[in-house]
């Protein structure tokens, strides 16, 4: 008897010491969490971090056939490379398969992302339709 106290006092230990560490680890290297936001017409499109969305020029309407939305963006410090990289990397993981340039389709649905160079810097225009 003496001998499973004193073996169950000694994984209480083990594992309180353990507790500790493992509480210690995290204590010292917190996990950051990364706030997305999305496109508010286009609730499941992320919002490029250095975009700025311009709201006054959103759209959105509902058809028997499907939704028809429209956002658009603007940024002065990125290219349309590194946009466009980003839309494709992500929205893979989302379900959308890249059709060609700037299109997109997942289910019966298109998302065509195009931009236009401005003096000040880029716009970049998202249109969600019905195929």
């Amino acid at each position: 008897m003496r001998y499973v106290l004193w073996l169950v006092s000694i994984i209480c230990l083990v594992s309180l010491t353990s507790y500790k560490v493992l509480a210690k680890d995290v204590a010292v290297n917190p996990v950051e969490a990364t706030v997305v936001a999305y496109f508010e017409e286009l609730y499941d499109v992320p919002v490029f971090d250095g975009l700025t969305v311009l709201t006054q020029q959103a759209m959105s309407f509902d058809k028997p056939d499907g939704r028809i939305s429209q956002a658009v963006a603007f940024t002065d410090n990125k290219s349309w490379g590194e946009v466009l990289s980003f839309y494709k990397t992500t929205l893979a993981q989302m379900g959308w398969k890249h059709a060609e340039k700037g299109s997109f389709t997942r289910e019966a649905e298109m998302l065509e992302i195009s931009h236009e160079q401005e003096d000040s810097g880029l716009i970049i225009r998202f249109l969600l339709r019905p195929l």
